[in-house]
């Protein structure tokens, strides 16, 4: 697996030097891992890293969408995967310095991100049906019946998710509490956390 080094914390908190630095001595080139940096009309509040920053060592993921774009987490890590592997080819090390954790996980780990499995695509008429006729609480109390553990985690009001849920019990005849997915590592990665007084 590509080693990757990736830099999180909040914003204002010192990544991007830190990434800048880190390059340098490491021989590697910078992505953004920001979900609000990769906006050309964003710039208050997200810390982008500087036309002299950029300028010092490469960038990637900056500046590169409008906000009248559509951009999602899946666009994030096609670009994000494609700019490691040219990162990778070079021989450099490929950095990611970026505080949306959600965006970071998504890179690093192997999530489900738009793919679903055909039984998750659709819901059983039959179990819309019964919400129809019975109801959220009566719907979610099946669940709790055929699968506690799934139940645990899914709220009563989420309807979708409870359907969902016993659509795939229902077509696979296991709990949907023993089919979710393991996360696996898309890459060898180390993260660094930055932290510090909050109010300094």
């Amino acid at each position: 697996m590509k080693k990757v080094l990736a830099i999180v914390g909040p914003t204002a908190i010192g990544k991007t030097n830190l990434a800048i630095d880190l390059a340098k001595r490491l021989n590697g080139e910078i992505i953004s891992g920001d979900s609000m940096q990769v906006y050309q009309e964003v710039a208050v509040g997200t810390a982008k890293a500087t036309a002299e920053e950029q300028a010092q060592v490469k960038h990637y993921l900056v500046d590169t969408q409008s906000v009248f774009d559509e951009y999602s987490v899946k666009d994030f890590v096609d670009q994000a995967t494609k700019a490691i592997e040219e990162i990778s080819q070079k021989g450099k090390l490929p950095i990611i310095a970026g505080g949306t954790g959600f965006y970071v996980n998504a890179l690093l780990n192997k999530m489900q991100l738009g793919e679903k499995t055909p039984e998750e695509r659709s819901v059983s008429q039959k179990w819309e049906n019964y919400l129809k006729e019975k109801g959220a609480e009566k719907l979610w109390q099946v669940l709790n019946e055929q699968d506690p553990k799934a139940a645990e985690k899914i709220p009563v009001a989420n309807s979708r998710r409870t359907m969902r849920a016993l659509t795939v019990i229902e077509r696979t005849g296991k709990k949907f509490s023993e089919q979710q997915k393991q996360i696996e590592p898309r890459y060898d990665y180390l993260i660094i956390g930055l932290n510090y007084d909050r109010q300094e």
